[in-house]
């Protein structure tokens, strides 16, 4: 899981090699290709771009403040409002600039944070940087970056391929990521409305050869991985279902309908409660592109 160091770290390549997938295919679009519309409601391919690109910067200028153990917001900014409008301007002066503007913006944005990624040392990985709903390890933001681009990839893709599948290469990468990424948004919503529908237990997540469980005890979340876990109930997809379902992709009312998931454990357990474990991620369709 990408909980250990190591492995955060061996997620870079991954990384760096969609990055570069990305260039080469942004590379070859037409003023066609650049005004599709993407999967993300209201959004053209090219808003989809200025968005990964300002959401790029955003990271890489967090990781370097806090890496120099000052875990505050980037660009100048004060507050979230603040950065919101900040990236709300880059965006707007990104896709006024066409297409030339918008690939050699996010080709800067990319290299700039890759060349951030891999300055990395195992000694940094438990440094904070600022997140905009709190303070988040240098290790888990390598896994953040990598969600971005595979689900933002997939979204502009979407609506001319109705089959789309995420990019191969990626897909175990990614899953390795979900842990962190399900245990970071669980803990807000067990801080929030969604905390008295999740009753005490655990919870097992099962995808392909990995499992994992999250224990929920008095509103407060904690991960535990290995198969002797106790739970009280499980749920099974395949990788590429779960990713989708973990950033609000998909849906699992839906797929347990059609069978790509299916759940075991206790009969008060129903797909409420994994639509809240589950996600969804900050979901590009439901918010504008100057959102951090």
């Amino acid at each position: 899981m990408a909980f250990d160091p190591d492995e955060q770290l061996s997620l870079i390549s991954t990384v760096d090699e969609l990055s570069a997938h990305m260039i080469e295919t942004l590379s070859q679009w037409s003023q066609e290709d650049w005004n599709r519309d993407s999967y993300c409601a209201g959004w053209t391919r090219a808003d989809v771009v200025a968005h990964v690109t300002t959401g790029t910067d955003y990271r890489t200028q967090v990781l370097k403040l806090g890496l120099a153990e000052k875990p505050i917001f980037p660009w100048g900014a004060s507050s979230l409002d603040e950065v919101r409008h900040i990236r709300a301007e880059a965006v707007a002066n990104l896709c006024s600039g066409g297409p030339p503007v918008l690939l050699d913006g996010f080709a800067n944005a990319v290299h700039q944070h890759q060349e951030l990624l891999a300055s990395l040392q195992l000694s940094d990985l438990a440094t904070m940087a600022r997140y905009p709903r709190g303070l988040v390890p240098v290790g888990e933001w390598i896994g953040m970056q990598l969600i971005e681009l595979i689900v933002h990839e997939w979204d502009m893709r979407e609506p001319v391929e109705p089959d789309a599948r995420l990019v191969s290469f990626a897909v175990e990468p990614v899953l390795k990521v979900l842990p962190e990424t399900h245990l970071r948004f669980l803990s807000h919503r067990l801080e929030g409305n969604d905390a008295s529908m999740l009753k005490d237990g655990g919870y097992r997540i099962c995808a392909g050869s990995m499992e994992w469980v999250f224990r929920i005890r008095s509103q407060r979340v904690t991960y535990e991985a290995g198969s002797s876990v106790p739970y009280r109930t499980s749920f099974y997809a395949d990788p590429e279902t779960l990713i989708l379902l973990t950033l609000g992709r998909l849906d699992v009312a839906s797929q347990l309908a059609i069978g790509a998931c299916r759940f075991e454990g206790h009969p008060d357990i129903d797909t409420t409660l994994y639509e809240v474990i589950l996600g969804p991620y900050i979901s590009a369709s439901v918010i504008p592109p100057n959102v951090a």
